[in-house]
């Protein structure tokens, strides 16, 4: 008798008759060594045994009973040559696809302890990988079934309703494409092998388990042997069938959705089983949810089973239970992996369809996304709430150490995760499908608004990389979105003084991917500042980074200023996102710096480690990483193309609209600068300002046309002015001359102005005091009582032609306007006691009577208006942002009052700024504009590499400037060092793109900050400089031009120091000597911030010690740069010399004055520094410069290489003499030079 017989006969033992003939069946085929026959005979039927040992009772008895038929037709069933294919080819393939199916199962990275080699399971591709037997040991499964019950409310975050909200949606979607007549079942997006027929044996041991698993007084034991023979059987393509979908005729199908339950057909067994297996995991025993798991991946990945709608929500839902409700952190991350997998495969599988609207994934990708959508809207309790109620209150008293409620902020992390997958796998049938745009516009767009700037670090960093991926694959259909974005969260995030250092810091993460990829960095100036009526983002997140960077220069603070270390931090970031910018460009040119990679992230890697940001997304990384070869610039493979006609005209059509998009860049930029003179104009004089406007087209001098250009730029112009202007007098004119009409600027104007102004106003179904405050914020009110008695009762009467139902004539609705206008300033003018203030009864007692033939208006309505002014005053938003600036110094001078600190002030200020910035975005967003004609497709065909000439031209001034404020204020080395990486990216790309102007700027501007007057003003950043300048004058000298003066210059003043200073030294050259002055240059470097030593030798020290530094820039650098010059072309040949002429005649002319900088070095005296050079060792200590300090070393280039190499064309130091008797042969000796090599080079 086999194993299995063994195991069948004595579970059967105590049952009575017939159920002991289970196990005499006639042998009708056996093949022993066949997969089919060895998994049912050393698997299944010692497994259903043990369930029938563990399922005794008269509790059981009618699952014994069903077991008792399964194992009966198992035992036929063994016999039966299985797959039914005769053929051995056939049954070849299947074996070939089952043991790829095994190998990718053993691949898949499950945290639970593996099977041992001697386990069954793991000899028949046990599909969890799990060992029953080393899991048991850590947890008993014996004793009934434990129900999570503690964990219910989990389904409150959206869980438990993703069945019923879409069951129109199912509905119509399922309907909305249906196949064609032409059209296959598979190229709906279905396997035909799930119509194969389950043998009856394996139907009955499915309902078996069902029973099991639905049982009342189910034990662990039981749902554990019955979910892994379930996994199993579907692993090994013995289950098939369809859950859910048009394709399923049960009652489970969509087809059936709308019948009432009583009429319905019963549900396929398949999806029977999902509702089981689903049901069991409300265990909290760690083996059944990993059990739970695997049944469902089983099913998920199996080809003969089809799982769709509502069926696969069970799934969804189930899977994040588990993953909320769970305490073992491997049933965490296998839930986690579980759920990523099945959107991934549902995503991949519509995406790989041939009719993919017509495909049952379609509905599903959906669906899927629409759910995980509606969670991750949903906000975090205690921390995102708007409003205290009792439960968020009690969720901050529970959490009351800074921490949010972790089961909800799993939910939503989890949410934002699986929506950026879906993003990333979204390929064109769902950026082509109107569906899926609508969603993300109308649903996920306003979602991510709310989570772009949650207080939670990692949503906000999340939600911010699913917009960055938003931009690179949906900027077509979101070109809106995006723009509101990136003005009204990005960067009005870094402009706000409220934001916190997390918000700022994660938007700058955000910024440093974005500007990573060139194709988004040049899609964003293209589409936006290339666009007259578009924003110029791409401008605004250089200037806003620019003057983020300006926090690098404060002085790092030795205590504990928290304050100062995080804008240190923040400042760091913005410096090397804007070099990190230019290294974009350079990539484009197949230049890029990598080996400059790590030292751009230093400040990023300090703020991801402080947040403790977790990476999430593949596409940004991917994107972000670099390949291991140099890439070839894109240049070179468009010269290598245009030979051919195709590939030539389509070049030329990228360069024609590229012309025309920077043609209108150019004029939209001169027009931001008229713009920006006429607005000063407006602010000096009202009649100067305009004449400016109208004479430089921005509008006609007509009412209307002025009205609305008023109107439309009252955020830009002065609003004082602004209201002067609608206050003047009726007869007032802007063009005095006669017969002038009042609508084209004669008597009258200014009146008429005032009446198209309010009439462009919406006030209808707006409160009374309410559409005051709208109208008021666009203008300062004027002083005098006319102004304002003329611009209320234009007002009143817009108010009231707009609101018939609130005031039946205008003169109501204008008292009671200036009645309102009167109580304002009567409540909040803080000359005014509180005593004497207007109470609500004073106010109502002035407005009786003014009502419709003297009536009285209602209490309740005068009331309302009272209060909602005694909340909040009129008052222009500058005034509310100059208020709370003088608020929060006060507060920060007094640490707090009232119990609260100025960093709580500071929160609540923000979280007014983000309510006004959720709610202008909201309004923007759900505004429905027509596309501009823009061709979309032209702009993203234009390379990057022709962009890149325009966008540096556009930034240039402000990155020279933000790069020369952070050089002289910063006293950080790593910072420096990031800036001239920044510098020399600047002049590289000047170099290399023709622009003489910016190159000479950068180059010029660089070489003065290797100026020092005198010996204490030598410092690291004097050194740096030198050592950048001197290596671009190697790579770079064919396009430096007139740049080789400030190259020459700064040799020449660096030689001139080291010659006098060898004369000053030549007694005293020991090897000692030696090596304590580089052991100096080392010290220089990590002593930068010390304060000036006060005692003589300490002074004196230091002189050698920048001495010293000076010799570490090495003879070898600088005769590089000379014997580089071998390899110029004659024209830059030609620059070279013009400009070492012009050096050595200057200093010829300086003469005397040329020394002043050494004279340091007399004062010292040969006997102070044989002084010196005899002590054992120089004791100088280090200060801490911040966690960003970077302690470099830069040894002598001729430490290893005692031999000076001489090259035709250079100038030797040894060949400068600075008496004043030698100076004409000195001249003459640079003439000889330059005219032996111009005749080397034929020039």
């Amino acid at each position: 008798m086999s194993r299995g017989d063994s195991f069948a006969s004595d579970a059967l033992a105590g049952l009575s008759g017939p159920s002991l003939d289970v196990l005499e069946t006639p042998v009708r085929y056996k093949d022993e060594d066949s997969p089919h026959y060895q998994f049912l005979e050393t698997h299944m039927l010692p497994e259903m045994g043990k369930l029938l040992k563990e399922l005794r009772g008269r509790r059981f008895k009618d699952v014994q009973i069903k077991l008792s038929e399964a194992i009966r037709g198992l035992k036929e069933f063994q016999y039966v040559q299985w797959p039914e294919e005769t053929t051995s080819t056939k049954r070849s393939e299947l074996r070939a696809r089952q043991s790829a199916l095994e190998a990718h199962l053993e691949g898949l990275p499950f945290d639970t302890p593996q099977a041992s080699s001697g386990n069954n399971n793991m000899m028949y591709g046990h599909a969890s990988n799990h060992s029953l037997d080393s899991i048991m040991e850590l947890q008993s499964v014996d004793g009934d079934f434990e129900q999570n019950s503690a964990d219910g409310d989990l389904v409150d975050f959206g869980i438990d309703d993703m069945e019923k909200d879409d069951a129109t949606s199912f509905t119509s979607l399922s309907n909305e494409t249906p196949p064609t007549a032409t059209s296959s079942l598979s190229d709906a997006g279905d396997d035909p092998e799930t119509k194969d027929q389950m043998h009856e044996s394996i139907r009955a041991s499915l309902q078996a388990f069902i029973l099991i698993l639905t049982h009342p007084q189910k034990t662990n034991k039981s749902c554990d042997i019955s979910l892994e023979c379930i996994s199993q059987l579907v692993f090994r393509r013995y289950v098939s069938g369809r859950a859910g979908g048009r394709d399923d005729d049960s009652g489970s199908g969509s087809i059936h959705r709308e019948t009432p339950p009583a009429h319905r057909p019963p549900n396929s067994l398949l999806h029977d089983t999902i509702v089981a297996t689903q049901k069991c995991g409300e265990s909290n025993s760690e083996i059944i949810q990993q059990r739970v798991i695997d049944c469902f991946e089983a099913i998920m990945n199996s080809s003969t089973c089809s799982v769709h709608e509502l069926s696969m929500l069970l799934f969804i839902r189930r899977l994040y239970h588990i993953y909320l409700s769970t305490k073992s952190e491997s049933c965490q991350k296998n839930a986690k992996r579980a759920l990523m997998d099945i959107v991934s495969r549902t995503i991949q599988r519509m995406e790989d369809s041939p009719n993919a609207k017509h495909s049952l994934y379609y509905t599903d990708s959906y669906i899927l996304m629409k759910r995980v959508v509606h969670l991750s809207a949903k906000a975090l309790p205690g921390v995102d709430d708007e409003k205290v109620t009792t439960k968020n209150f009690l969720n901050k008293q529970m959490f009351n150490n800074g921490e949010v409620d972790p089961k909800a902020l799993n939910n939503k992390e989890l949410s934002l995760e699986l929506i950026l997958l879906m993003i990333e796998m979204a390929g064109e049938n769902v950026k082509t499908s109107k569906k899926f745009v609508d969603l993300i516009q109308s649903q996920l767009c306003v979602t991510l608004l709310k989570n772009c700037i949650s207080n939670n670090t990692q949503v906000a960093y999340t939600s911010q990389r699913i917009f960055l991926v938003l931009v690179y694959k949906f900027k077509t259909h979101l070109k809106d979105e995006i723009q509101v974005f990136m003005k009204n969260i990005f960067l009005r995030v870094l402009e706000s003084e409220n934001s916190s250092f997390s918000q700022k810091a994660i938007v700058l993460e955000s910024l440093r991917s974005l500007c990573h990829d060139p194709f988004l960095l040049t899609q964003i100036f293209l589409n936006y500042d290339c666009d007259i009526d578009g924003m110029s983002i791409y401008k605004d997140i250089i200037t806003n980074l620019g003057k983020v960077a300006v926090l690098s220069t404060k002085e790092p603070s030795a205590g504990e200023d928290k304050e100062t270390e995080e804008d240190l931090t923040l400042g760091f970031a913005a410096v090397e996102v804007l070099v990190i910018i230019l290294n974009t460009f350079l990539k484009t040119m197949g230049m890029d710096k990598r080996r400059h990679r790590e030292m751009n992230d230093m400040a990023g890697k300090q703020i991801r480690k402080l947040l403790e940001l977790k990476e999430v997304g593949r596409l940004l990384q991917e994107m972000g990483e670099e390949e291991d070869d140099e890439p070839e610039p894109e240049e070179k493979k468009i010269e290598e193309h245009m030979e051919d006609p195709d590939i030539r005209a389509s070049i030329m059509d990228q360069t024609d609209t590229l012309q025309q998009m920077v043609s209108i860049f150019d004029r939209k930029r001169n027009a931001e600068q008229s713009f920006e003179l006429g607005a000063v104009k407006f602010t000096l004089s009202i009649s100067g300002g305009l004449g400016f406007f109208i004479d430089h087209g921005f509008v006609e001098l007509d009412a209307k046309e002025v009205a609305t250009f008023l109107f439309e730029n009252r955020e830009k112009l002065d609003k004082t002015q602004i209201g002067e202007l609608l206050g003047k007098e009726p007869d007032n004119a802007y063009d005095k001359s006669p017969k002038v009409e009042a609508e084209s600027g004669g008597k009258g104007f200014y009146l008429q102005v005032l009446y198209y102004y309010v009439d462009a106003i919406d006030f209808s179904a707006m409160l009374f005091d309410e559409a005051i405050r709208l109208f008021l914020q666009g203008f300062r009110l004027p002083g005098e009582a006319q102004k304002i008695d003329r611009i209320m009762e234009k007002f009143a009467a817009s108010y009231a032609q707009q609101n018939p139902d609130v005031f039946s004539n205008a003169d109501t609705a204008f008292i009671l306007a200036f009645s309102i206008i009167m109580l304002n300033t009567d409540l909040h003018n803080p000359s005014i006691k509180p005593s004497r203030r207007m109470t609500l009864e004073s106010f109502q007692k002035n407005n009786r009577g003014i009502g419709e033939n003297g009536s009285n208006l209602p209490d309740d309505f005068l009331a309302g208006i009272y209060h909602r002014i005694k909340k909040a005053p009129f008052s222009l938003k500058e005034d509310d942002e100059l208020r709370d600036k003088v608020n929060a110094e006060t507060q920060k001078k007094d640490g707090g009052f009232f119990g609260k600190s100025a960093e709580t002030h500071k929160k609540e200020r923000f979280d007014k700024e983000k309510e006004e910035m959720m709610s202008s975005t909201v309004e923007l967003i759900l505004q429905k504009r027509e596309k501009s004609g823009t061709n979309d497709e032209i702009l993203e065909s234009v390379k990057p590499v022709h962009v890149v000439k325009p966008m540096f031209d556009a930034t240039r001034s402000s990155l020279l400037e933000t790069f020369t404020a952070v050089m002289e204020g910063s006293v950080v080395r790593s910072n420096i060092l990031v800036c001239l990486n920044g510098w020399q990216y600047a002049i590289k790309l000047a170099c290399n793109k023709d622009m003489p102007e910016a190159q000479k700027t950068f180059v010029d501007k660089l070489g003065s900050l290797t100026v020092f007057e005198s010996l204490e003003d030598l410092n690291f950043k004097h050194v740096d400089s030198l050592r950048t300048l001197m290596g671009l004058a190697v790579s770079d000298g064919e396009y430096l031009g007139e740049g080789w003066g400030a190259v020459l210059r700064c040799i020449s003043r660096l030689a001139t120091m080291r010659m006098k200073a060898e004369e000053i030294l030549k007694g005293s050259n020991s090897q000692a000597f030696v090596k304590k002055r580089k052991s100096f240059a080392r010290r220089f470097y990590k002593n930068r911030s010390k304060k000036e030593a006060e005692s003589q030798e300490s002074r004196e020290k230091e002189s050698l010690m920048k001495l010293s530094i000076l010799e570490s820039v090495g003879d070898q650098l600088i005769d590089n740069v000379f014997s580089s010059t071998v390899d110029l072309s004659s024209q830059a040949l030609e620059s070279f010399t013009s400009q070492l002429i012009a050096v050595s005649m200057e200093e010829l002319a300086a003469g005397e004055g040329a020394l002043q900088f050494v004279t340091d070095f007399e004062k010292i005296g040969k006997k102070t520094l044989e002084t010196i050079a005899s002590e054992d060792e120089f004791s100088y200590g280090s200060s801490d410069d911040g966690d960003l300090s970077f302690d470099g070393s830069f040894d002598d280039d001729n430490d290893n290489n005692n031999e000076t190499k001489s090259h035709d064309g250079s100038i030797d130091s040894a060949d400068f003499t600075l008496d004043t008797d030698d100076e004409l042969d000195l001249a003459a000796e640079v003439e000889r030079r330059v005219d032996s090599k111009l005749r080397e080079l034929e020039f």
